[in-house]
């Protein structure tokens, strides 16, 4: 029975998962069709930018890996989640490394463009990597990536031309103010090193994560590979669990 159960509460919890294995190296995944889109933040609104060119990583990281090379003008990879990968409650999960650059790191529950929602234009979700080893959480519709400003910000939190892991937990219902809320943690740390507010024009309640971005400055961007997104289970589903493994405990009895 409790496989039974298992398979009613899996079938509905899709993933999201990319670690540019299925890719040659040197091709951009933004002009593929694989999902991939791109946007340069130039004076003239072309789309000059490569969304992330694959190649072999020199570390220790990965066979390939995503480098977020921009070929001329400030820009940002994204993608845009299929329909069973966008989630109200969840995690997003990636490995990046930082040659030192600005960056940054952004969510959107909407698809009508890179990164702005139909509320107000704004970024649900908006950090920083900024140049002092420091992530900072950025004002919603900013377009600035070395913005340090402001009090919510990791010291120190990652350092330069290594690899890390990040974890961002989102909640679009949970939080103070009808918001919802985010955290990051590093490296596999039970402990969040930022937190703030998933900023949206008004509740956030029932939206979703629908796409997830990268952001960078003219120059080397940084490195990702393994990004996954994956919802939290339902309460729902972890008591189906639960009655599953009661049904059994009754019956081994």
């Amino acid at each position: 029975m409790l496989i039974a159960v298992l398979a009613i509460t899996s079938s509905a919890q899709a993933i999201f998962e990319e670690d540019f294995e299925s890719y040659s190296v040197g091709e951009d995944v933004a002009k593929n069709g694989s999902g991939w889109a791109s946007r340069a933040f130039d004076n003239y609104g072309k789309d000059n930018y490569a969304g992330a060119v694959v190649e072999v990583d020199s570390g220790t990281n990965g066979t390939q890996v995503g480098d977020m090379v921009n070929s001329s003008a400030w820009g940002t990879p994204y993608y845009h989640l299929d329909a069973a990968d966008q989630f109200s409650a969840g995690h997003v999960h990636f490995d990046m490394l930082n040659y030192g650059g600005a960056s940054r790191t952004w969510f959107s529950d909407s698809l009508s463009g890179p990164g702005f929602n139909s509320q107000g234009g704004v970024y649900v979700m908006n950090l920083s990597w900024v140049s002092g080893e420091d992530i900072f959480e950025r004002h919603p519709a900013g377009n600035v990536f070395d913005e340090i400003t402001g009090g919510n910000r990791a010291v120190g939190a990652f350092t330069h031309s290594q690899w890390h892991s990040y974890r961002i937990d989102f909640d679009f219902d949970g939080g103070t103010g009808g918001n919802g809320e985010w955290s990051l943690f590093i490296d596999d740390g039970s402990s969040a090193i930022l937190s703030g507010a998933l900023t949206t024009d008004g509740s956030s309640g029932g939206r979703s994560l629908k796409t997830i971005g990268w952001g960078i400055a003219s120059g080397d961007g940084p490195l990702l590979d393994n990004i996954v997104v994956k919802p939290i289970p339902e309460p729902a589903s972890g008591l189906l669990i639960l009655g599953g493994l009661a049904c059994l405990l009754r019956r081994r009895a």
